[in-house]
C-alpha cells in the first residue's frame, strides 16, 4: 500500500469532506460482500466508520467501496476504487493518528 504524505490542514479538510459525503444518499457505498439480507444502510455505515475509518484499517475499504466509486477529496486529489481511497485516507490517517468520527 502506498501511503501519501499529507498535510493537517489537508486532513482535517478530508475528514470533513469523507464525513459530509457520508451524509448524502448519492455515495457509493457498496454493502459488505455477503451481507445478512436484514443487513441496513445504518448498519452499513457503521461498519465502515467502526472497521475501516476508526480502526484506521484501509484494507478493509474493498468491503466498502466499489471499483467505481470515487471520492473528490480536494487537495488531496481524486481517489477512485477501493485502493484510491485506502491510499488517500492512509495519509490521513498517518497525519491524526488518534482521528475518530462519532456518530
Amino acid at each position: 500500500m502506498t501511503t501519501t504524505h499529507i498535510t493537517r490542514r489537508q486532513a482535517t479538510l478530508s475528514i470533513s469532506a469523507t464525513l459530509a459525503s457520508m451524509a448524502l444518499p448519492s455515495v457509493a457505498i457498496a454493502a459488505p460482500s455477503s451481507p445478512p439480507r436484514s443487513l441496513s444502510n445504518i448498519e452499513v455505515v457503521r461498519g465502515f466508520m467502526r472497521d475501516f475509518f476508526n480502526a484506521h484499517d484501509p484494507s478493509t475499504a474493498e468491503r466498502f467501496c466499489t471499483e467505481d466509486y470515487v471520492f473528490e477529496a480536494g487537495s488531496l486529489g481524486r481517489l477512485v476504487g477501493p485502493k484510491g481511497y485506502a491510499d488517500g485516507l492512509a495519509g490521513l490517517f498517518q497525519a491524526l493518528p488518534d482521528v475518530q468520527a462519532a456518530e
